[in-house]
């Protein structure tokens, strides 16, 4: 529907209303506000993993927005549309005017955009959040864009990689999950959402092959913020690993590659392999995290080539990591990243877990090497040093 001219025509009217919107609320707070100097974060728009939380957590004096509750995180934040559930058309229409209203307050006050995943406070479906970025662009704030999967990456781009590497990849399954993910129409607004960030975002955080896209710039691998406190060794789990706990948590289990895991696990129980397996779909990241606690072996992702958040919840846990993450694919990833986990395409999940419970002396070790790795690499003290230097490169 989108593509359609008086859809498109409908949606720039409005954008056309939001802007105004837009320009009178950011007067009236920098009036109020004693025309103050600009200082601070805002993280939003969306909780993906944890992200938005996770990043928020690792500055200081931010402003949270999210656009909906997600129900696997208990976090709170700051400003929240919550444009799902009851009354959806309701709230979507409210937010209509309150989007560009709080946007106009927060860049009076405010000094650095961080934008979690593709929305915006005001429709993006025309321009990819063009004019709303060039807004803050122009009144001299800093705009950082941070892209976490399908929201940027191009289905027939990533296909075509795929094709050569001779393996499926996340867009070989991914529009069997979410067929709008794969439109035209779906592309074309990933096009304009990285022509946007290109022309106004002083940085651009994208893993430039598992999240392969339009840009024509270079970007920032992405960090993952992980706690400093759930890092470490857990020795008492790897006193009795007789009967190993297998752990895996998919978001979406034709993606993640479910089927594939319980194909494995089913060979090797009629092989006689002995080993708990807990299995956790939709369930709380609190669960989720008490449950990596005892997990020796963790089942991550088995198309993707990035460990993702999962992955990397189970190294900070102190368990060996399966998944297809891949540094001689994805080089973005930190040096030593293919000895922190066990690299496994979805063809050797079966191959790769044998070997892994095979050798049950050598499990300690690999989940060492994983959460040393992980401390160096992508905790939240090292990462917020990392987004702290690159923001003091750019700022204005």
């Amino acid at each position: 529907m989108v593509d359609k001219p008086w859809f498109r025509t409908l949606l720039s009217w409005m954008l056309d209303v939001q802007m105004v919107i837009l320009r009178v609320s950011y007067g009236c707070h920098r009036l109020t506000g004693g025309r103050s100097r600009p200082r601070g974060y805002v993280v939003g728009m969306e909780e993906i993993a944890g992200l938005l939380t996770a990043i928020s957590s690792a500055l200081d004096d931010v402003v949270t927005v999210n656009l909906a509750s997600n129900p696997l995180y208990d976090h709170r934040y700051d400003v929240e549309f919550d444009i799902r559930g009851r009354h959806a058309l309701a709230k979507r229409l409210r937010r209509l005017v309150v989007g560009p209203w709080v946007l106009g307050r927060l860049a009076a006050r405010r000094r650095t955009f961080i934008y979690l995943g593709a929305e915006g406070f005001l429709i993006s479906l025309v321009d990819g959040r063009d004019r709303e970025l060039a807004f803050l662009r122009g009144h001299r704030r800093t705009v950082v864009c941070y892209f976490t999967g399908s929201d940027i990456r191009s289905q027939p781009m990533m296909n075509a990689f795929g094709e050569r590497l001779r393996r499926d990849v996340l867009t070989t399954y991914e529009p069997l999950v979410s067929p709008g993910v794969a439109t035209e129409a779906a592309d074309r607004h990933r096009r304009r959402l990285a022509r946007a960030a290109e022309r106004h975002a002083q940085l651009i955080f994208n893993a430039a092959i598992d999240q392969m896209s339009y840009f024509e710039v270079p970007t920032e691998p992405g960090l993952y913020f992980v706690p400093d406190e759930r890092i470490g060794r857990r020795p008492e789990k790897w006193r009795d690993v007789s009967r190993p706990v297998i752990v895996h948590a998919p978001t979406s289990p034709i993606i993640k590659g479910t089927p594939l895991v319980r194909a494995a696990l089913r060979s090797l129980e009629e092989e006689g392999y002995s080993f708990d397996y807990v299995e956790l779909m939709n369930q709380p990241n609190d669960v989720v995290l008490a449950t990596l606690d005892r997990a020796h072996i963790v089942m991550n992702q088995f198309y993707a080539f990035i460990p993702g958040i999962f992955g990397m919840e189970g190294l900070a846990a102190n368990a060996v990591v399966l998944t297809s993450a891949d540094r001689d694919i994805e080089h973005s990833l930190p040096p030593g990243a293919n000895d922190a986990w066990v690299v496994t395409p979805f063809w050797k999940v079966y191959d790769n877990l044998k070997v892994v419970l095979d050798h049950p002396e050598k499990m300690q070790s690999q989940a060492d090497r994983g959460t040393e790795w992980l401390r160096t690499h992508c905790s939240r003290s090292v990462d917020r040093a990392t987004l702290l230097k690159l923001l003091a490169a750019v700022d204005d």
